[in-house]
């Protein structure tokens, strides 16, 4: 059991499944409002009642995949939403599943996580998602609906298209948003092999004089990945691995006091990208008679909408396990940077992705 999903009324789904978003694509808070101010607070959209029984009496089962945050920033209680769920049945007089997404995590659109936890105990031949979130230039949807659609690879259908007077159930398939995914794939960087290659050439003479290597490098954009692949023969130090500042500082402590050590090589993988996080260590370095023609820098230069892909990426390439981090983090990173002057090489990002297997965020 998932304790950040909700589901009311789970029950055996038919072949065919109508599914769809819930607040302002089939209710709406009263009085034109945003936002409820209680499970009690909302309406019918338009059209939107017949429509749901017109899928019913042909044979389709309706479900509803609906984020609400509201529940983990406690503006509603899962007792109060469950309710609300109930009375949206009993006012209608139908049989209508309700999956909620209640955290901010790989269970939230347009994550398709709460999808997948659904499906695994239900059968069904087809499926389409109806949403309001279909325009990638709003500032707060951001099309989550129509990329949540995408990732399951199930047809999408704006709530403007599908709740309309006339409507036929024959005529649904015309009414599917007709879009290339590759469109909405937030990541820019696909190199050349040709760049890359020139780049690993400058890569390989750089470091060779340089016993200490700082990456300097944002979130998410594949530091570690990188350390790994390209200085397999440095010994990685990163603060990720350690619980405190004081004991990540010990650890670079006892390498360079010890014999067994004395003449390997370190990279610090951190982001490093200010001045003064990079200096702390340089100093430990410098009382341990490291000289400064010793330590270079890498800076992998990132575009900010690249490590923000990147950081959802992660996320869900391991289906939630790598946890999404904050996005003031990244922010603060490209705010902040302060990229060394010397003993710095500048390298693009070469991280390379399958579309097949690219997030729509």
């Amino acid at each position: 059991m998932d304790s950040t999903i909700l589901i009311y009324n789970s029950q055996d789904l038919k072949e065919n499944i109508a599914t769809f978003d819930l607040d302002h694509t089939l209710i709406q808070p009263k009085n034109n409002k945003v936002f409820p101010t209680d499970n009690l607070d909302w309406e019918w959209k338009a059209n939107a009642q017949s429509i749901l029984k017109l899928f019913n009496q042909s044979g389709w089962s309706i479900v509803v995949f609906t984020n609400q945050g509201g529940v983990e920033k406690g503006l509603i209680t899962k007792e109060n939403l469950l309710l609300k769920f109930k009375n949206i049945n009993s006012d209608l007089n139908l049989n209508i599943t309700f999956v909620a997404s209640i955290k901010h995590n790989y269970n939230r659109k347009p994550f398709p996580g709460m999808w997948n936890y659904f499906i695994k105990e239900h059968c069904f031949k087809n499926a389409f998602y109806c949403g309001d979130a279909f325009d990638p230039t709003h500032r707060k949807l951001k099309a989550s609906d129509l990329k949540f659609a995408l990732n399951l690879n199930i047809p999408f259908i704006k709530n403007t298209d599908l709740f309309k007077d006339g409507f036929q159930i024959e005529t649904l398939s015309k009414l599917y948003f007709n879009v290339d995914r590759l469109n909405y794939i937030n990541f820019t960087t696909q190199l050349p092999n040709k760049l890359i290659k020139l780049e690993k050439l400058k890569f390989i003479q750089f470091i060779t004089p340089f016993k200490y290597l700082f990456i300097v490098a944002p979130p998410s954009s594949g530091k570690t990945t990188f350390c790994k692949k390209y200085l397999s023969n440095y010994i990685r130090l990163s603060k990720d691995n350690y619980p405190t500042p004081s004991k990540y500082m010990k650890e670079i402590s006892n390498y360079l006091n010890s014999p067994d050590y004395l003449n390997s090589n370190i990279v610090f993988d951190n982001t490093n990208y200010t001045s003064k996080s990079r200096d702390v260590i340089i100093q430990k370095l410098l009382d341990n008679d490291v000289e400064l023609n010793q330590i270079g820098f890498i800076y992998i230069d990132t575009a900010k909408q690249n490590s923000l892909y990147l950081n959802n990426y992660r996320h869900f390439i391991s289906e939630g396990s790598v946890k999404l981090l904050p996005e003031i983090a990244i922010h603060k990173y490209y705010k902040s940077l302060e990229i060394p002057i010397k003993n710095t090489l500048k390298l693009s990002n070469w991280i390379q992705l399958e579309h097949l297997k690219m997030f729509i965020m």
